[in-house]
């Protein structure tokens, strides 16, 4: 089956900023149909990393709040907690960067409310009808919320060779147990080194897999589930975790939790993709490092598969070299891609529609 994908391209006689052509974007597509009024609308965004500048700013996120505010819908900003140190990793410190980044009530007209509650552990279990019927672990805010409009900023990624909507959806709307279910192969292992012997890991461990010995930490692997508990307790990266998983099993649980995600409410969601600053890392890591090639423009449809399809046809005919060209050869990237389509999730065939 066919899906629509509608584009609003860079070209160097653009007029409009890309907040205007996001509104007509949105207009054009339709997104009356997404909620009515009264309705919750979340806007899922990534707020950056604090002193990185390669995220999106919120003029487009502003635009977009104003769009659903004048269709009578309550709009807020969303994500979840991330499994690294960073500001972000509990929703006291990602609400406050979310603030400094203009994406909040004051600077954007929404506030920010985390996806995954307090450290990423308000979450819902789903059953997809995939692989005889799997259960994956989602945060609890987007199975509940009226309809999210998901907003995803295109760029290279180190495991998957590209991050889209598929990844942003998959992954950046998994509750912490879905990241670490994704992302890792083993175990987590205690750092000795840092770790001080609080005993705050002893407290949170669900099946008293941890032990002081000696005034240090230990994780008894044979009884461990690797619920990530542990991780999310400590706050002095004494504990770490082995994300050497394969970029194949990576897409793959990417697609199915973006499944998982959009589970039977499909027409709850819509997607916008902005290549634009495209870099060879994701928005994630100290130092993405520079554009990689000029603007391409801003994509939008029904069907996340679709759009992440698009996206990188877009960067290939425009620059004459495939993405992961750009960033991380060794990585085929449309492997998330083909599984998503064959669990249902999407299609990678397309019409193409330009709005200008």
């Amino acid at each position: 089956m066919q899906s629509t994908v509608w584009i609003c391209r860079a070209n160097k006689e653009l007029t409009e900023t890309w907040s205007d052509r996001v509104e007509r974007l949105l207009n054009t597509m339709g997104i009356d149909r997404l909620f009515r009024s009264g309705d919750l609308v979340g806007i899922k965004i990534h707020v950056g990393e604090r002193d990185k500048r390669t995220f999106y700013g919120p003029e487009i996120g502003a635009r977009v709040v104003k769009t659903v505010d004048s269709l009578g819908g309550k709009p807020f900003f969303t994500d979840t907690c991330v499994l690294y140190r960073s500001p972000r990793a509990d929703a006291v410190g990602h609400t406050r960067l979310a603030a400094e980044h203009g994406y909040g009530i004051a600077a954007s007209g929404a506030p920010f409310i985390s996806a995954d509650g307090l450290t990423g552990g308000f979450e819902e279990e789903i059953t997809i009808p995939v692989r005889g019927g799997v259960s994956l672990r989602v945060a609890g805010m987007a199975r509940r919320v009226s309809a999210m409009i998901v907003i995803a900023h295109a760029t290279g990624h180190l495991g998957t060779g590209y991050g889209g909507v598929l990844k942003t959806l998959g992954m950046g709307l998994a509750s912490r147990k879905g990241k670490l279910a994704m992302h890792s192969v083993s175990k987590p292992f205690i750092r000795t080194a840092q770790c001080i012997g609080c005993g705050t890991c002893l407290s949170w461990c669900p099946v008293d897999a941890i032990a002081l010995i000696d005034g240090t930490a230990k994780i008894d692997k044979r009884v461990c589930i690797g619920c990530g508990e542990c991780l999310a307790a400590c706050r002095y990266d004494a504990v770490g975790f082995d994300w050497k998983a394969s970029a194949e099993s990576l897409q793959k649980g990417i697609a199915e939790h973006a499944l998982a995600v959009m589970h039977e409410r499909t027409h709850r969601f819509f997607h916008l993709s902005l290549a634009l600053n495209v870099t060879k890392d994701c928005d994630c890591l100290p130092d993405p490092g520079p554009p990689l090639f000029p603007d391409i423009g801003i994509l939008g449809s029904w069907d996340p598969v679709a759009i992440d399809q698009a996206t990188l046809d877009q960067i290939e005919a425009r620059t004459q070299r495939a993405l992961v060209s750009w960033s991380y050869p060794n990585i085929d990237p449309t492997i998330q891609l083909s599984h998503a389509e064959s669990i249902g999730l999407g299609s990678r065939t397309y019409e193409l529609i330009e709005v200008d």
